[in-house]
C-alpha cells in the first residue's frame, strides 16, 4: 500500500525459480504494478526474460558477488541549473572585472524518461528511436567569445563527434546531444538512467574591455522531446569608482588634478596599476569594469596653484558601499 500523499515510490520484486518453471526453454519473469483506482498513476512495468542456460550459482543471482544496485533519486525529466564557477564555489551571483574571463556551468542530468526511447536489457540493447537534449544559453550582450566547452556525462568527457555544438547566432549558444547514442556507444548505462548521473557544460565568456558598471543577466534552458525546462539565470556584477577632487575652501571641483588608483596583495606590494587618471572640467574622474576588492588612490600631481597631497585614500567596493547604480563614490579634497 501507497499513501495516498507520496508522489512516487519504488518497489522491488525477487522470485526464486524452480527447473520447472521453464517453458518452451525460456524462463519468463513479467512483474506489472497496477493502479488500484483512477486516481493512482503507475509509470512503468518491467519485463525480464532469463535464457535456461544461465547458469545459477547462489539462489537468486547469476553471480555470488552481484548486488543490485540501489537506485537514486528519480528524475523522469531533465532539468538545468545555470552556476558561475568561481575556485570550488557554485554561485548565482558574482563579480568580475571588465576584459576577464568568467566561467559558467550548465547542469542537466539523464532523465528517467530516456527509458520510453531504448530498450534498457543489457547487453542486448536496441536503439528504439532518438532522445535530443539540447542546451540553449544565452549571454548577454556585455559577454563575448563563448570558448574552452568541456561537456561531460559523470565523469565521462564527450568529445567533439559526440555533441553538436551551435555558435551561429551572437551572444548564443546551443549543444545537442543524443542520449539514445550515447546508450549506444556505453557513454550512458542503465545506472546513469537509474541515478539520474549529472550532464555538465562548462565554458568561459569574457566580459568586454569596456563594460560598464552594472548587473548582467544570463540564461539558459535545456529542451528534450517533450518540452523544455524552466529558464535559469546566473548574473555578473561590474562596479565604477567615481571621484570628486575639490577645493577644501570653496567646495568647487577641479580641473587637471593626475591621480594614480591600485590595489595591493597581502603584504602591501603594489598590484593592479589602473594607470593615471586626470580629473575633468567638473573635478571627476572615473574608472568603470571594476571588480569588487579594496582599491587605492593617491595624488600624483596637484593642478596649478595647488600643492600634490600625500594622502593615500582607501575604496572599499562592494554591494555595501556602492549606490544602486553600482557606482562607488569617493572624494578627495
Amino acid at each position: 500500500d501507497v499513501p495516498r500523499n507520496m508522489a512516487s515510490t519504488h518497489f522491488y520484486v525477487s522470485k526464486t525459480f524452480s527447473a520447472t518453471d521453464v517453458q518452451g526453454d525460456q524462463l519468463t519473469f513479467a512483474a506489472t504494478i497496477e493502479a488500484y483506482d483512477e486516481s493512482a498513476v503507475v509509470d512503468e512495468s518491467v519485463n525480464t526474460t532469463c535464457s535456461v542456460g544461465a547458469p545459477a550459482t547462489a539462489p537468486g543471482t547469476t553471480d555470488p558477488d552481484e548486488k543490485p544496485e540501489e537506485p537514486g533519486e528519480k528524475i523522469s525529466k531533465p532539468g538545468l541549473n545555470k552556476w558561475i564557477i568561481a575556485g570550488d564555489e557554485k554561485l548565482e551571483s558574482d563579480t568580475a572585472a571588465a576584459g576577464t574571463d568568467v566561467t559558467f556551468e550548465l547542469e542537466s542530468n539523464v532523465p528517467d524518461n530516456l527509458r520510453n526511447y531504448i530498450v534498457v536489457d543489457e547487453p542486448t540493447t536496441k536503439a528504439a528511436s532518438s532522445y535530443k537534449l539540447v542546451f540553449a544559453d544565452t549571454l548577454d550582450a556585455a559577454f563575448d567569445d563563448p570558448k574552452n566547452f568541456v561537456i561531460e556525462i559523470g565523469d565521462t568527457m564527450l568529445t567533439d563527434g559526440q555533441y553538436n555544438l551551435d555558435l551561429s547566432n551572437t551572444h548564443e549558444f546551443s549543444i545537442t546531444l543524443d542520449l539514445v547514442k550515447l546508450y549506444e556507444a556505453g557513454i550512458i548505462k542503465s545506472n546513469d538512467i537509474a541515478n539520474a548521473t549529472a550532464i555538465t557544460v562548462t565554458y568561459t565568456a569574457t566580459l568586454k574591455a569596456d563594460t560598464t558598471a552594472g548587473i548582467y543577466t544570463n540564461k539558459a534552458q535545456v529542451g528534450y522531446p517533450e518540452g523544455s525546462s524552466s529558464m535559469d539565470t546566473v548574473t555578473v556584477k561590474t562596479y565604477a569608482i567615481r571621484v570628486f577632487k575639490y577645493d577644501q575652501v570653496t567646495n568647487e571641483g577641479l580641473k587637471g588634478a593626475v591621480f594614480g588608483l591600485y590595489q595591493k596583495d597581502s603584504d602591501g606590494n603594489l598590484i593592479n596599476n589602473h594607470g593615471t587618471l586626470t580629473t575633468d572640467a567638473e573635478g571627476y574622474i572615473r574608472v568603470d569594469g571594476l571588480d569588487a576588492g579594496t582599491y587605492y588612490l593617491k595624488e600624483a600631481a596637484a593642478p596649478d596653484g595647488y600643492v600634490c597631497s600625500e594622502t593615500e585614500l582607501e575604496i572599499k567596493v562592494n554591494d555595501e558601499a556602492a549606490g544602486v547604480d553600482y557606482i562607488v563614490d569617493a572624494s578627495f579634497a
